[in-house]
This record gives C-alpha cells, sequence and structure tokens, in this order.
C-alpha cells in the first residue's frame, strides 16, 4: 500500500484499518500477556472489537466473489468434473 494512502487512513483513523493491522502486525510487538489483567483485556478485545471485524470482512469477501465461485462450480458440473481435482496434494 502506498504511504500517502496509509498516512490518510491513519489520519481518518479508519478502523478497518485499524483492525487489519491489529490482525497482521500483533505479533510482532511484545508477545503473551504477562499479566492477567493483559490477558483479560486481550480476550475482551478481540471478543468485542476483533471478531465482529473478522465476521464483516468474511461477509464482504463472500458477498464479493460469490457469483465467481458459483459459476466455477457450474462450470464444474458441466465438464463434469470433481471438487476434488482442486485439493492440493
Amino acid at each position: 500500500m502506498p504511504t500517502e494512502e496509509m498516512r490518510s487512513l491513519i489520519i481518518a483513523k479508519d478502523k478497518d484499518f485499524d483492525f487489519s493491522c491489529e490482525y497482521h502486525f500483533a505479533k510482532f510487538r511484545r508477545g503473551a500477556p504477562q499479566t492477567a489483567d493483559e490477558l483479560q483485556k486481550q480476550i475482551m478485545a478481540r471478543f468485542t472489537l476483533l471478531d465482529p471485524w473478522y465476521e464483516t470482512v468474511r461477509a464482504k469477501y463472500e458477498l464479493e466473489y460469490r457469483t465467481e465461485v458459483e459459476r466455477m462450480a457450474n462450470r464444474f458440473a458441466v465438464e463434469q468434473l470433481s471438487d476434488e481435482i482442486l485439493r492440493f496434494q
């Protein structure tokens, strides 16, 4: 992502950007919680903030790619191919 775009998202306090940074970069920060209070805060943040955000992103992804997935499934049916063909071995 270009620096200017990141800067504008930070200035705008975009929640999606904040949550995605939390998801991708949390492992690089201080690591595991050191006290029971830190653990409780981490659990509550995940429960109240991140889990609903993950669900929102999942729903957007499903809506965006639903037609492509359905088209591929229909094409497989027309070609009489099994879904097993896509499995990585």
